[in-house]
């Protein structure tokens, strides 16, 4: 099981490292994924939620119903309203137990 995790993780930084665009780059990460975390759809972005938008990096898999949704204001309402967003909390994650960093203004950054 370690062998087989560290070697996704040696695609996933190999991925990462090709000198090609962000948005190649994100979908070609969702391969070495797939193995661990099987799935028929899938959608990389980035949401920055102080200026209330996303950045759709790639997506594969969505009918056009949920893409439109996906792209909404609705759909970043939702994610605010389940916590998603992490503004002033722990991110909560295994890998950093990260916190936001505060800017000078007092803001998470």
């Amino acid at each position: 099981m370690r062998s087989a995790a560290l070697e996704i993780a040696t695609e996933v930084a190999s991925v990462a490292a090709v000198p090609a665009g962000v948005r190649e780059r994100a979908g070609a990460m969702l391969g070495p994924l797939r193995p661990v975390v099987p799935f028929e759809a899938a959608r990389v972005y980035l949401l920055d939620m102080e200026r209330r938008a996303e950045h759709s990096l790639y997506s594969t898999g969505y009918d056009e119903k949920v893409r439109s949704y996906l792209d909404s204001p609705q759909h970043l309402d939702d994610v605010e309203l389940v916590g998603l967003d992490r503004r002033g909390r722990r991110c909560g994650c295994v890998i950093c137990r990260c916190r936001p960093k505060r800017s000078a203004r007092g803001r998470n950054t």
